[in-house]
Protein backbone atom coordinates (compact mmCIF):
# COMPACT_ATOMS: atom_id res chain seq x y z
CA UNK A 1 0.00 0.00 0.00
CA UNK A 2 1.29 3.52 -0.74
CA UNK A 3 0.31 5.94 2.05
CA UNK A 4 2.12 9.01 2.48
CA UNK A 5 2.17 10.53 5.43
CA UNK A 6 1.28 14.53 5.75
CA UNK A 7 3.12 16.39 8.23
CA UNK A 8 4.10 20.18 8.75
CA UNK A 9 7.76 18.78 7.75
CA UNK A 10 7.28 18.16 4.09
CA UNK A 11 5.15 18.84 1.32
CA UNK A 12 2.87 17.02 0.40
CA UNK A 13 1.46 15.65 -3.36
CA UNK A 14 -1.75 18.07 -2.57
CA UNK A 15 -0.53 21.10 -1.79
CA UNK A 16 1.90 20.96 -4.67
CA UNK A 17 -1.26 20.38 -7.17
CA UNK A 18 -3.00 23.60 -5.47
CA UNK A 19 -0.33 25.52 -6.29
CA UNK A 20 0.00 24.65 -10.20
CA UNK A 21 -3.77 26.34 -11.06
CA UNK A 22 -3.05 29.52 -9.68
CA UNK A 23 -0.20 29.73 -12.15
CA UNK A 24 -2.08 28.02 -14.74
CA UNK A 25 -4.78 30.52 -14.47
CA UNK A 26 -2.17 33.56 -13.97
CA UNK A 27 -0.39 32.40 -17.28
CA UNK A 28 -3.53 31.83 -19.12
CA UNK A 29 -5.04 35.52 -18.02
CA UNK A 30 -1.41 37.18 -19.57
CA UNK A 31 -1.77 35.27 -22.70
CA UNK A 32 -5.12 36.02 -22.89
CA UNK A 33 -4.55 40.03 -22.13
CA UNK A 34 -1.24 39.58 -24.30
CA UNK A 35 -3.46 38.01 -27.46
CA UNK A 36 -6.47 40.23 -27.38
CA UNK A 37 -3.72 43.40 -27.48
CA UNK A 38 -2.24 41.90 -30.37
CA UNK A 39 -5.57 40.78 -31.94
CA UNK A 40 -6.72 44.89 -31.74
CA UNK A 41 -6.72 46.86 -35.18
CA UNK A 42 -3.87 49.55 -35.60
CA UNK A 43 -5.54 52.63 -36.72
CA UNK A 44 -3.68 54.99 -35.14
CA UNK A 45 0.37 53.74 -35.08
CA UNK A 46 1.51 55.63 -32.20
CA UNK A 47 -1.55 54.92 -30.38
CA UNK A 48 -1.44 51.62 -30.91
CA UNK A 49 2.35 51.43 -30.28
CA UNK A 50 1.50 53.04 -26.88
CA UNK A 51 -1.55 50.76 -26.31
CA UNK A 52 0.36 47.71 -26.89
CA UNK A 53 3.34 48.67 -24.73
CA UNK A 54 1.32 49.49 -21.83
CA UNK A 55 -0.50 46.26 -22.00
CA UNK A 56 2.26 44.40 -22.14
CA UNK A 57 4.04 46.03 -18.86
CA UNK A 58 0.90 45.32 -17.13
CA UNK A 59 0.27 41.88 -18.52
CA UNK A 60 3.76 41.37 -16.91
CA UNK A 61 2.63 41.96 -13.62
CA UNK A 62 -0.37 39.61 -13.60
CA UNK A 63 1.85 36.41 -12.78
CA UNK A 64 3.55 37.85 -9.81
CA UNK A 65 1.64 36.70 -7.11
CA UNK A 66 -0.32 39.70 -6.31
CA UNK A 67 -3.22 39.67 -3.72
CA UNK A 68 -6.51 39.26 -4.99
CA UNK A 69 -7.24 42.66 -4.37
CA UNK A 70 -4.15 43.98 -6.45
CA UNK A 71 -4.82 41.39 -9.01
CA UNK A 72 -8.48 42.65 -9.25
CA UNK A 73 -7.51 46.24 -9.55
CA UNK A 74 -4.46 45.33 -12.62
CA UNK A 75 -7.66 43.44 -14.52
CA UNK A 76 -9.14 47.14 -13.75
CA UNK A 77 -6.11 48.72 -15.11
CA UNK A 78 -6.17 46.53 -17.96
CA UNK A 79 -9.43 46.92 -19.07
CA UNK A 80 -9.62 50.35 -19.08
CA UNK A 81 -6.52 50.91 -21.34
CA UNK A 82 -8.31 48.46 -23.72
CA UNK A 83 -11.17 51.00 -23.24
CA UNK A 84 -9.08 54.52 -23.92
CA UNK A 85 -7.56 52.46 -26.99
CA UNK A 86 -11.20 51.85 -28.51
CA UNK A 87 -12.33 55.54 -27.65
CA UNK A 88 -8.59 56.60 -29.52
CA UNK A 89 -9.45 54.22 -32.25
CA UNK A 90 -13.00 55.40 -32.68
CA UNK A 91 -12.27 59.09 -32.81
CA UNK A 92 -9.56 58.64 -35.23
CA UNK A 93 -11.78 56.85 -37.63
CA UNK A 94 -14.12 58.79 -37.33
CA UNK A 95 -11.47 61.70 -38.01
CA UNK A 96 -10.80 60.13 -41.10
CA UNK A 97 -14.21 58.91 -42.60
CA UNK A 98 -14.98 63.06 -41.90
CA UNK A 99 -11.88 63.91 -43.89
CA UNK A 100 -12.60 61.64 -46.78
CA UNK A 101 -16.49 62.83 -46.62
CA UNK A 102 -15.14 66.21 -47.61
CA UNK A 103 -12.33 65.11 -50.15
CA UNK A 104 -15.25 63.39 -52.03
CA UNK A 105 -17.89 65.94 -51.58
CA UNK A 106 -14.85 68.33 -53.09
CA UNK A 107 -14.38 66.24 -56.14
CA UNK A 108 -17.97 65.59 -56.28
CA UNK A 109 -18.45 69.52 -56.46
CA UNK A 110 -15.57 69.95 -58.64
CA UNK A 111 -16.69 67.20 -61.85
CA UNK A 112 -20.63 68.86 -61.52
CA UNK A 113 -18.65 72.08 -62.46
CA UNK A 114 -16.47 70.94 -65.02
CA UNK A 115 -19.32 68.95 -66.14
CA UNK A 116 -22.20 71.52 -66.43
CA UNK A 117 -19.32 73.12 -68.40
CA UNK A 118 -19.15 70.91 -70.90
CA UNK A 119 -22.76 70.32 -71.16
CA UNK A 120 -23.78 73.56 -71.20
CA UNK A 121 -21.67 73.93 -74.40
CA UNK A 122 -23.01 70.52 -75.74
CA UNK A 123 -26.73 71.42 -74.88
CA UNK A 124 -26.71 74.71 -76.40
CA UNK A 125 -26.53 73.15 -79.99
CA UNK A 126 -28.63 70.33 -79.96
CA UNK A 127 -31.43 71.46 -82.51
CA UNK A 128 -33.53 68.44 -82.47
CA UNK A 129 -35.35 65.91 -80.53
CA UNK A 130 -33.41 63.46 -81.49
CA UNK A 131 -30.10 65.04 -80.72
CA UNK A 132 -31.61 65.87 -77.17
CA UNK A 133 -32.71 61.68 -76.63
CA UNK A 134 -29.06 61.32 -78.11
CA UNK A 135 -27.48 63.17 -75.82
CA UNK A 136 -29.29 62.03 -72.66
CA UNK A 137 -28.29 58.32 -73.16
CA UNK A 138 -24.52 59.15 -73.87
CA UNK A 139 -24.93 61.00 -70.31
CA UNK A 140 -26.83 58.28 -68.53
CA UNK A 141 -24.40 55.99 -69.71
CA UNK A 142 -21.75 58.04 -68.47
CA UNK A 143 -23.05 58.72 -64.70
CA UNK A 144 -24.20 55.28 -65.02
CA UNK A 145 -22.06 53.04 -66.34
CA UNK A 146 -23.02 49.03 -66.74
CA UNK A 147 -22.51 46.48 -64.99
CA UNK A 148 -21.29 42.66 -66.07
CA UNK A 149 -24.60 42.04 -66.98
CA UNK A 150 -25.15 45.05 -69.34
CA UNK A 151 -27.57 46.91 -67.00
CA UNK A 152 -26.98 50.50 -65.18
CA UNK A 153 -25.98 50.57 -61.85
CA UNK A 154 -28.90 51.98 -59.93
CA UNK A 155 -30.72 53.99 -62.38
CA UNK A 156 -33.58 52.67 -64.10
CA UNK A 157 -33.57 52.66 -67.72
CA UNK A 158 -36.09 54.85 -70.00
CA UNK A 159 -38.69 53.04 -72.07
CA UNK A 160 -37.40 52.77 -75.20
CA UNK A 161 -38.55 55.39 -77.96
CA UNK A 162 -40.85 54.42 -80.05
CA UNK A 163 -41.90 55.72 -83.79
CA UNK A 164 -44.40 58.57 -83.54
CA UNK A 165 -47.92 57.18 -84.46
CA UNK A 166 -49.79 58.49 -87.51
CA UNK A 167 -51.81 62.03 -86.69
CA UNK A 168 -53.82 61.33 -89.51
CA UNK A 169 -57.87 60.02 -89.12
CA UNK A 170 -56.86 57.23 -91.44
CA UNK A 171 -56.43 53.68 -89.57
CA UNK A 172 -52.15 52.85 -89.22
CA UNK A 173 -52.61 49.94 -92.10
CA UNK A 174 -54.14 52.13 -94.33
CA UNK A 175 -51.68 54.61 -93.97
CA UNK A 176 -49.45 51.98 -94.33
CA UNK A 177 -51.11 51.24 -97.81
CA UNK A 178 -51.32 54.29 -99.42
CA UNK A 179 -49.40 54.97 -102.46
CA UNK A 180 -46.64 57.35 -101.88
CA UNK A 181 -46.52 60.68 -103.57
CA UNK A 182 -42.87 61.30 -104.40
Amino acid sequence: MNLRQITPWSKSGLAVEAEAPISTIERTLTLLVEGTALNMPEIDPEDYKAFRGSVGRLALQLPDRLPEDDQLALIRTILHEFENYRKLSEAAIKERAAAWRGLVIMLFRDLLASLARVLGREIAGLASGEQLRDWRARVEAFLHPPDAEGRAWGWPRSKPQTAPRPTTTQPACAAAAAPSST
